[in-house]
């Protein structure tokens, strides 16, 4: 009986466990946030890339309606005007060219 009286002035059972609880809550707490930080940077990361895609998609899509109007446009030795800022082109099918000069 002495001894169990001698740890518990020593070693208080109820401090140690209080501790215990305390480092059970802090770790509980570190590990809620470590995966929280890392699901919300993956979810960022998926997002960022949905965007990308999509911006990559318009683009792909713009593209191919300008060139596709340019062949329409110069289908029938026509010329066409494309227009970057204030910059201006005429365009016209190289092979129309060739067939005007071709005559005498």
């Amino acid at each position: 009986m002495k001894n169990i009286i001698f740890i518990n002035t020593v070693f208080p059972l109820k401090l140690i466990l209080e501790k215990q609880k305390i480092v059970i809550v802090l770790l509980v707490v570190g590990i809620f946030l470590a995966v929280n930080y890392i699901v919300i940077g993956k979810w960022l990361e998926v997002k960022e890339n949905e965007k990308d895609l999509v911006f990559q998609s318009g683009y792909n899509v713009g593209l191919e309606n300008a060139v596709t109007t340019l062949f329409y446009n110069t289908d029938s030795c026509n010329t066409t005007t494309i227009s970057l800022g204030n910059n201006t082109r005429t365009i016209i099918d190289f092979s129309c060219i060739e067939s005007r000069n071709s005559f005498p």
